[in-house]
């Protein structure tokens, strides 16, 4: 899943600034495109 979020902002013409992993559930990129910068942070837990 992190290789298709990191695809997918690439491929928006976004630049990826900063990305991290603080937790072995959990992943995140710092981006920014344009004059807006952003962060989409995914977490997972157990169903």
């Amino acid at each position: 899943m992190k290789q298709d979020v990191e695809n997918e902002i690439k491929n928006s013409g976004a630049k990826i600034v900063e990305s991290g992993k603080p937790e072995t559930n959990s992943f995140y990129f710092e981006y920014t495109f344009e004059n807006v910068k952003g962060r989409i942070e995914v977490l997972g837990s157990e169903l």
